[in-house]
Parts: structure tokens; sequence; C-alpha cells
């Protein structure tokens, strides 16, 4: 048996463990969507198969259908050599039903427990805080912090919990703490999405290497205090990667705010993004010149005709990942 059909063999249990509502290929040899009927059989599976890494990109959460049927659901994109799922779940909710933080943890405790107690702060927000960096809160305790003008500012409303903010698509994994990023609560970021057409058609999208080993991003980073969203974009577009645009060009689209599950967020610190969409144009023959810096190892053109095929490429050429913060932007930018 060669080494792929043992891969598949071993795939196969995997979904076997699931007992999903339905699997399908979403694109051959590269990734299955995987559903399931409730949020905590998607969470038992992500469990019992192993699946559940910190770095995973998951969302949960509440909405309404047009009919006005309250519902939760959760999307979780696991990795597993090379492979990709998407794993979804939603399910129904009586109307007076609120998904608050107390509910989600029992929840998780009762479908296999992605949520839990743990309490980490990454040494090197510990090393920043002592150092007095600008990008680290130097309180150790977010519940000193007076929360009125920061939640004023959020772009996505979050509540607090004893003082203590709570990220809206809560559970990450970390429940108490920083993880990586040095703010409590939310904090803003603007990402650049740079397209360009080729001279047979070809759509080309702009991904700068990060320097932290989290793999292939938009070229983008943190709004500085009083910044405009779109103005930082830019800014963070030139400084990563050489290449300088026009905001007031007519290509350029300021989409809205989102809520991005970066690997570095925890419970009570997140990104939430404001995405950028500069488009370059058709008929290029050469692509504009970039070069990575700043937070950037390298930055490069890369084929996106399809979320797909950027994901190919990456591992083909350079051995790499999209960003998992980007994951799911990137798949709705490119496929829709």
């Amino acid at each position: 048996m060669s080494a792929r059909k043992n891969r598949r063999a071993v795939m196969a249990e995997l979904i076997l463990l699931a007992n999903p509502t339905a699997v399908s290929v979403h694109t051959p040899d590269v990734s299955l969507s995987v559903t399931f009927d409730s949020v905590a059989e998607l969470k038992s599976w992500l469990h019992l198969a192993g699946l559940n890494d910190p770095d995973m990109l998951v969302g949960e959460r509440q909405g309404t259908t047009d009919d006005g049927r309250p519902y939760r659901s959760m999307n979780a994109y696991p990795t597993w050599h090379g492979w990709e799922f998407y794993a979804s779940a939603r399910e129904y909710i009586d109307s007076g039903t609120t998904l608050d933080l107390g509910d989600r943890r029992a929840a998780c405790r009762a479908g296999g427990g992605l949520m839990t107690d743990r309490t980490f702060t990454h040494p090197s927000v510990l090393a920043g805080i002592a150092a007095g960096a600008g990008w680290a809160d130097p309180t150790m305790n977010p519940a000193d912090i007076d929360w009125t003008g920061r939640r004023a500012a959020a772009a996505i409303p979050f509540p607090l919990v004893d003082g203590r903010p709570v990220n809206p698509f809560a559970p990450t994994g970390i429940r108490y703490g920083r993880n990586e990023l040095g703010h409590w609560g939310e904090a803003q970021a603007a990402d650049a999405i740079v397209t360009a057409s080729d001279s047979h058609g070809g759509r080309w999208l702009l991904l700068i290497k990060r320097d932290d080993n989290h793999g292939w991003a938009l070229p983008g980073g943190h709004v500085d205090p009083g910044e405009d969203p779109t103005a930082a974009a830019f800014r963070e577009l030139a400084e990563e990667t050489g290449l300088t645009a026009d905001p007031a060009d007519p290509w350029v689209t300021t989409l809205p705010a989102r809520y991005v599950p970066d690997p570095r967020a925890s419970d009570e610190a997140w990104m939430v993004t404001t995405p950028v969409r500069i488009d370059l144009g058709h008929g290029w023959r050469v692509l504009p010149d970039v070069t990575g810096s700043d937070d950037a190892r390298c930055a490069a053109w890369v084929p996106a005709v399809d979320y797909p095929c950027l994901v190919r490429h990456l591992a083909d050429i350079y051995g790499g990942v999209v960003f998992a913060a980007h994951r799911d932007l990137l798949a709705d930018i490119l496929d829709h």
C-alpha cells in the first residue's frame, strides 16, 4: 500500500470517528467538507480525532435566519498532513436562549471541551512589559483598566465579566491571559488585499511571509491611535512590501471590520481587522516589484485564481501555509 493510500486510510478513520451529517470533497486532493448536526458533535470530533490544535482557525457565532429562527453555529478549519478540513455545524436554539460565556463553557465540557480554564501569556509579552514596550498593556490584571473608552471605540461590541474583557468569538483555548498579544481586549488592525491580473487574465495576490513563523499573510498590521484604518492598510503595505498606492484611487474598496481568529489570541485578547481591497487592474506583463521588510521576511505575488489554488501554490513552491487568521477572509474574497 502506498504512503498516500496509508494517509487516506487514516483520514477515513478520522472521518468515521465523526459520524457527520455529510462529507464531501471540497477540492480534490486538497480539502474535505464535514458537516455536523450540532456544535457539541463537532467539538467532540475535534477532541477525539486530536485535531484541536491551539493554532486552529475556529469561529462560533449566533444569528437569526430570515424567517426569525435563532441559531448557533461553529466553523473549524483543522489541518492534517497538508489536508484542510472545512468542518461546520449549525443548530437552532430557543428564542429565549442566550449563549453566554457560562453556557459556552458548559457546552464545551459536554462536547469534548475546546474551552478550558487555561491561563497563558507568552514570555515575549512579559518581556515587552518589562521593557516598557508601547504595544503591551503594562497591567497584568485587565480588571484594573477603565474599559469605557475602549468599548466605545471597539469595532465589534464585547462584554465584560468581573471587569475582564471577553472575546465575543470565544473560546480560543486560552481562557485567561493574553497568549501572544500585548493588549487586553480588542485590537484593531488593517490588511491590504492587493490583486493584479496578468496579460493572460490570471489573478495574482500579494502576500508576505511573516517573521513569527505563522505563515503567509496579507500585508497589514495594527492601526495606530487616531489613524484611519484605510490609511493604516496603505502604510503597512508600503512598510512591508515597498509597494505604494493611492487610497483615493477608484479601485480601492474598504470592507467592514471583521473578527479574525488569530492563533496568537485568547479569550481576553483578540484581533479585529479592516480589510482594504486594492485592485491594480489587468494586463500586467510584469507585476510590480515587491520586497519584504519590517515584519515581513519576504513578499511575493502568488497565483490566486481561487483559494485552493493559493493554498496549493504556497505548499508546493514555498512549503508554506496561509496565516490562520486570514484563511476565512481569503476564502471569502477569492471564492465569491
